[in-house]
């Protein structure tokens, strides 16, 4: 089993310098060729690629070539695709951190969106062997969308082969599932029998996990028959290998020793060193369970010097277990306990429990045999553990496995259901066209007359039918039209309504209270105390700033709706921009102690509308201080998007009910609330950030959880 998941990464790797040379070499022979002493660059980049899956060091050896040459040359072009290939061979290694860091070198200075797609992609895979698999997915979405964008159905076939073995890796087999039928249509839609193999491969992999060995084998020998075709010895030879691990499990040791022969004939003339590994790990694998362990040490010693040459430890976890068991069952205890002792040591590193148990149960028979029993319970107690794992395993297997198995008979069931259905209709129908055939020639030649008659009288009925019927279609476009008429008319009030009432009550208030205490200031100044005069002047002050606010807010909302407002969108440096908006607001916020954050990278630009945009961002940053309790927050941030910024301005305050949400933004049903130190709003605030965002081509929406805080977001285009 452990096999064929190493099959499987192998595969992939040989995509990765197809696609490289494909995409990005040839594309750029002309560049490369143009420039003075280039051509050595070229010559080195093509060297590394025919080393790809066979010898990863000698590519090192060459992209690290090419790489300090275009250093040198400061050709940019070819120090990004040099370090695409160290990173590919770093992978083949089984270095993914290394891989990763290359991969990063090629995406941050590539401009060529072919090249960073797939360097995403590689990413993405590189993380999923280092376990992050969220990491990936973000790396692995980012590329998608690159291959949508340039339409490169090819390069999308693969990422969703790479989505596939994310889910496979973590047992959702079902998710993983789709994925692959998601690639196996974009295949058939480009013609790609190479990805299709590549395909079935994978399905092979997943049926192997799911013990479904026979379906395994099948996909295996489908994925085979596809690649002789196209004369890929490399894939050929990967995928014999495939078969023959299958036939191992299934103790059919003779058929699987013909075609791991076959296998090695094939990479030995095509140069493959990394298939070879996994042959001769096999090979060593049949002949062990066969009792032939003299041989079987000779084979697994063979797998284990050409992955030691080339750089290649995948596959030495199982040729060292296969080592310790064949020394252990030649009564080598001392040899054997060395080689399971690391293998223990090893997979504990990469958590791989199927082998950890494995190994536990040899050296428990071994220190058994010594009669060391402590030690060798402590081996069973081991191997226990991992069993409990694997067993939990197994059966998310097992349920994942009759899900499949139900799925396709429900599919099934529907499908002979649907054909009875056709069957049935297709019958009624030749029913129906026989009878109506017999009445149609006894009513032509007895009642021809009549038929005539009818005829007439059918023609003018249809075109009664279709008179009333766009008559009607009249009559319903006219409903449309006054129903859309009549709820403009129910908003127009509706605003008319609201703006009354803020004008008679909100206006109103205000200069009540600046009337009353003027009056009794300008009657009573002499026998009002110092203090009263102080406060009654600090509320003058007060109410007289509420009534500005409210006559700009009201006066700003109208021209607006007038279309009194001009837009002129310029670039603008996002964190100053934000700076600026907000400066005479942040008086208020010092007096409530509320802490204010500007996250926003400095140099992020944003083409908007100056008076506006600022006008937006006053009056959002003011609702945020009106509704954050004393010693809150209040957080200014923001993303960029390939075609958008997205904005955001987030604080800890008191939120705002669900039923208030889709209130916010429309004059007519915006309700204002008191904030945490009872100051009070007209509800306009909003209204005006929605109108003017809007204006500037934008979005607004707000996302907020009562006593949790609100955020809201301002979506601009670029």
């Amino acid at each position: 089993m452990k096999n064929s998941v190493s099959y499987l990464f192998i595969v992939l790797i040989t995509l990765f310098f197809t696609r490289c040379n494909s995409a990005e070499i040839a594309e750029n022979n002309k560049e490369i060729e143009s420039i003075n002493d280039t051509t050595e660059i070229l010559s080195n980049l093509r060297r590394a690629n025919s080393f790809s899956n066979i010898t990863p060091d000698s590519v090192l050896f060459y992209a690290q070539k090419a790489l300090e040459q275009s250093k040198k040359r400061n050709y940019e072009r070819g120090v990004n695709i040099s370090n695409y290939y160290l990173g590919a061979a770093e992978w083949s290694k089984g270095n993914y951190q290394k891989a990763i860091a290359h991969y990063k070198i090629t995406l941050e200075r590539t401009n060529n969106p072919e090249l960073k797609s797939i360097s995403l992609r590689d990413i993405s895979l590189s993380l999923i062997y280092i376990d992050k698999p969220d990491e990936a997915r973000q790396y692995l979405e980012e590329s998608i969308q690159i291959f949508k964008e340039i339409g490169d159905l090819y390069g999308l076939t693969l990422a969703y082969i790479n989505y596939g073995m994310i889910e496979s890796r973590n047992e959702n087999f079902l998710e993983a599932l789709s994925h692959y039928q998601e690639a196996l249509k974009l295949s058939n839609e480009t013609n790609s029998l190479f990805n299709k193999s590549l395909i079935l491969n994978n399905l092979g992999v997943i049926n192997e996990k799911l013990e479904m060995k026979s379906i395994a084998l099948s996909n295996y020998e489908q994925a085979l028959e596809i690649v002789t075709d196209l004369g890929r010895d490399n894939l050929s030879a990967l995928y014999i290998n495939n078969i023959a691990n299958i036939y191992i499990e299934q103790e059919k040791y003779d058929e699987a020793l013909d075609f791991i022969d076959k296998g090695l004939t094939i990479s030995s003339e095509s140069g493959d060193k990394r298939t070879k590994v996994f042959l001769y790990t096999n090979k060593g694998k049949a002949y062990l369970e066969t009792g032939k362990l003299d041989t079987s040490i000779v084979y697994f010693n063979e797998a284990f010097k050409l992955a030691n040459e080339i750089g290649v430890m995948d596959n030495i976890l199982d040729v060292n277990i296969g080592l310790g068991t064949a020394y252990y069952q030649k009564g080598n205890f001392n040899k054997a306990l060395s080689l399971l002792t690391t293998v223990i040591t090893k997979a504990k590193e990469v958590d791989d429990k199927e082998i950890i148990k494995e190994a536990s149960e040899i050296k428990a028979k071994i220190y058994h045999a010594k009669s060391e029993f402590k030690k060798a319970y402590a081996c069973i107690k081991l191997s226990n553990e991992m069993a409990d794992s694997l067993s939990r395993s197994k059966i998310v297997k097992q349920f994942t496995q009759m899900e499949m198995q139900y799925e396709f008979d429900e599919q099934k069931h529907k499908a002979d259901l649907n054909q009875q259905k056709i069957n049935l209709e297709n019958n009624q129908r030749l029913e129906r066209q026989k009878l109506l055939l017999i009445f149609l020639i006894l009513g032509f030649i007895m009642i021809v007359p009549l038929l005539i008659i009818i005829f007439r009288n059918y023609k003018h009925k249809q075109k009664l039918y279709l008179q009333l019927g766009r008559n009607f279609n009249k009559i319903k476009d006219q409903k449309l039209v006054i129903e859309e008429k009549n709820n403009d008319l129910e908003e127009l009030n509706a605003t008319k309504d609201k703006l009354f009432s803020i004008i008679a009550h909100d206006l109103k208030s205000p200069f009540n209270i600046i009337l009353g205490f003027s009056e009794q200031l300008s009657d009573q100044y002499e026998k009002l105390t110092e203090d009263k005069r102080k406060h009654y002047i600090e509320e003058i002050n007060i109410s007289s700033n509420k009534a500005f606010k409210l006559l700009n807010n009201l006066l700003t909302w109208s021209r607006s709706q007038g279309g009194g407002i001009e837009i002129n969108k310029t670039k603008h440096e996002l964190s100053n921009f934000i700076k600026e908006s907000i400066e005479v607001y942040l008086t208020m916020a010092m007096r409530k102690s509320l802490e204010v954050n500007n996250e926003i990278p400095e140099g992020m630009s944003v083409s908007m509308d100056e008076l506006t945009m600022k006008a937006v961002f006053g009056n959002l940053f003011n609702n945020a201080i009106k509704f954050t309790p004393k010693g809150g927050s209040i957080t200014f941030s923001a993303k960029p998007h390939v075609h958008y910024t997205e904005i955001n301005i987030e604080d800890t305050g008191v939120g705002i009910p669900r039923n208030k949400i889709k209130k916010l933004f429309k004059v007519s049903k915006n309700i204002s609330t008191a904030g945490t130190n009872n100051e009070k709003g007209t509800g306009l605030g909003l209204v005006i950030c929605h109108d003017f965002v809007t204006k500037n081509d934008g979005i607004i929406n707000v996302r907020s959880r009562t006593g949790k805080g609100s955020k809201f977001t301002i979506i601009l285009p670029h």
